[in-house]
C-alpha cells in the first residue's frame, strides 16, 4: 500500500574500495569472512528448503526480501561512520536483541536525534541497506517527510486516518515492514500520535504480526515530538544520540568522499576542504555547525 506522491528513496550508493579506519574495522572484516566460509545455518536451510533460493531469486515477497545482515552492518557502521561511536554500539545491539525473538513483544521503536549532518539519515539509510535487499529502495521500507505528507495543519484529522490505514495496509502485507518518519521536529502537534495503537504491545491486528515490524524517528530538535504520547508512555525503545562532529570526524568525511569518487585522498585538499566548513563555538571551532552535510559541495570547490 503506497502512500499518494511518495519522496524519493533515501540511496546509499556502494562505497569504493578503501583502506580499514582501524585495526578493529579490520578483525570485523576478517571475522566475518571467517564466517562466512562455514555458512551452517544457510547450508542447513537450503538443505531443508532446496527450492527457496531459487523462488527467491524470482519473488520480492517479504520473506525473500527481509535479508538481515548484522555482521555486514556492524562493519559498514565501523568503516563508513565517523564520530558516532554510541549510536553504533546502540543500534547494532538493539536490532540484534530484537531480531533474535521469534516472537518480539511489542515493535523495534527506535528515535534518532542530534545536529543536522551528523549522519542520521545515512546511518538510516545503511541499516536499511543490511536488511532487505533492496535497502531504502525495498517495497516494505516506508518513508515520511511531513512536509511533503502532510503540510497543512488544518488537515491532521485527516491525516491521522490516512496514516493509520496506511501503516495497517502495509503491515497486513508485510508484518516485517519498515517505518521511517523523518524531520519529526516539522511533525504537526498531535499527529504522529495516530500511530500510538502500533507501537505497544497490546494492538490486535489479524492475520500478521505488527510486533515484528521497525519505527524509526529521526528528528534535529525536539519539536512536537517530545511532547507525544509516545513519549510519555515511553513507546520509545532506544534514544540514539548523534553526537556533533569534530574537525578530525570532517576530514574522515572528506578522504570517504574523495574515494567515493575514484580520487586518491590529498591531505593538502582534505584540509582545506575541512577548514572551510563553520565550527562553533566561534572562539574554540569545536565543532562542526552542519556536521558532514556540506562536504560534497566543499569538495567541488576545492577540485
Amino acid at each position: 500500500m503506497e502512500w499518494p506522491d511518495s519522496p524519493s528513496k533515501v540511496q546509499v550508493s556502494e562505497p569504493a574500495e578503501m583502506a580499514e579506519n582501524n585495526q578493529s574495522c579490520e578483525l570485523e572484516r576478517q571475522q566475518l569472512q571467517d564466517s562466512e566460509m562455514f555458512p551452517w545455518s544457510f547450508l542447513c536451510w537450503e538443505v531443508t528448503f532446496p527450492f527457496r533460493s531459487v523462488y527467491c531469486q524470482l519473488s520480492d515477497s517479504c520473506d525473500c526480501a527481509f535479508q538481515p545482515r548484522i555482521d555486514h552492518l556492524e562493519l559498514d557502521l565501523c568503516r563508513h561512520v565517523y564520530g558516532q561511536h554510541v549510536a553504533k554500539e546502540v543500534i547494532v545491539e538493539a536490532v540484534k536483541q530484537f531480531l533474535a525473538k521469534q516472537s518480539p513483544v511489542k515493535p523495534l521503536v527506535l528515535s534518532f536525534h542530534g545536529w543536522s549532518g551528523t549522519g542520521k539519515s545515512y546511518v538510516t539509510a545503511l541499516l536499511m541497506r543490511n536488511l532487505y535487499r533492496n535497502g531504502m529502495k525495498s517495497s516494505y521500507v516506508h518513508q515520511f517527510v511531513p512536509t511533503l505528507h502532510f503540510p497543512h495543519a488544518c488537515q491532521v484529522d485527516t491525516y491521522k486516518e490516512q496514516l493509520e490505514s496506511w501503516i495497517s495496509g502495509n503491515l497486513s502485507d508485510c508484518s516485517r515492514s519498515v517505518f521511517i518518519f523523518d524531520e519529526m521536529d516539522k511533525m504537526h502537534p498531535g499527529l504522529i500520535d495516530a500511530i500510538k495503537p502500533f507501537l505497544g504491545s497490546s494492538h490486535v491486528m489479524y492475520g500478521t504480526n505488527y510486533r515484528k515490524a521497525i519505527f524509526i524517528f529521526v528528528s534535529n530538535a525536539g519539536g512536537g515530538f517530545w511532547n507525544s504520547t509516545i513519549i510519555n508512555e515511553q513507546l520509545v525503545d532506544y534514544f540514539v544520540p548523534f553526537l556533533p562532529l569534530k574537525l578530525k570526524h570532517v576530514k574522515e568525511c572528506v578522504r570517504s568522499e574523495m574515494v567515493s569518487r575514484g580520487i586518491k585522498p590529498s591531505d593538502e585538499i582534505v584540509a582545506e576542504v575541512a577548514k572551510s566548513m563553520n565550527f562553533i563555538p566561534e572562539s574554540e571551532k569545536l565543532f562542526s555547525q552542519t556536521g558532514c552535510k556540506t562536504v560534497s559541495a566543499k569538495l567541488d570547490f576545492f577540485l
